[in-house]
């Protein structure tokens, strides 16, 4: 199974590095972002990805190239429409996976333990799936988090404005590719997300008590270097 890592936004919350760096090179203990989510999906099994580049993208290609320094294998999608969303980069992704019928997804900016995505692959039952956490342990600031709504293992509603919530999304999904064939007008990946919840296309998979963090801001940042070196 191949991983789609999106890494092609600007990261405008983060403009003291990503004026000159794409946001997925911000070291974060001595390691850009890119590489603790690559070296963790390496870990649990994973060795195959396609990351999806934009805004400075040759950057992260000179330096990634093909994989091998970190012993993965390494294949790109380029985005040239970055600046209308994530789920651009998503739509962008589908050429790359023309030999798989799944695929994990996840962001280059959440960083998390392996074991999020063992629960995920192990949980797994063909439906399209996200990671979600009832009560994230190192998360900086939930209100700026997508949030989600479950009824039984399913989602039911999702979005950073929902009043009431049962869990937060933590970025890492397991998705069939036949998503690629309904219509795509989505911008964000939330909003393809939402239209599967409207045909109950999407389940939760549980990884409450698993650590994870989400860096968007420099408050972010700070609190994750303080956060990892307890839980890695």
């Amino acid at each position: 199974m191949k991983a789609v890592i999106l890494a092609a936004g600007r990261g405008e919350r983060l403009s003291t590095y990503t004026n000159y760096l794409p946001k997925p090179m911000i070291k974060l203990l001595g390691k850009p972002l890119l590489e603790h989510v690559i070296l963790t999906c390496k870990e649990a099994g994973i060795h195959e990805f396609v990351v999806v580049t934009g805004y400075l993208g040759n950057a992260i290609k000179s330096w990634l190239s093909n994989g091998e320094k970190l012993d993965v294998v390494v294949d790109y999608a380029e985005n040239y429409d970055w600046p209308d969303g994530n789920g651009t980069s998503l739509h962008a992704a589908q050429k790359a996976l023309s030999n798989d019928d799944f695929f994990i997804l996840s962001m280059s900016d959440h960083i998390y333990s392996p074991e999020v995505v063992r629960r995920l692959v192990d949980s797994f039952d063909g439906s399209n799936t996200l990671c979600t956490d009832r009560a994230p342990m190192y998360l900086n600031d939930v209100k700026e988090s997508t949030k989600v709504k479950l009824k039984g293992n399913f989602v039911t509603e999702i979005g950073k404005g929902l009043k009431t919530w049962d869990a937060i999304d933590a970025g890492v999904f397991l998705l069939r590719k036949d998503l690629f064939t309904r219509h795509w007008p989505h911008k964000q990946v939330t909003d393809k997300m939402r239209d599967l919840v409207k045909d109950s296309l999407l389940k939760s998979c549980d990884i409450t008590g698993l650590p994870w963090i989400e860096v968007d801001t420099m408050e972010d940042l700070h609190a994750a270097r303080n956060s990892l070196g307890v839980w890695r």
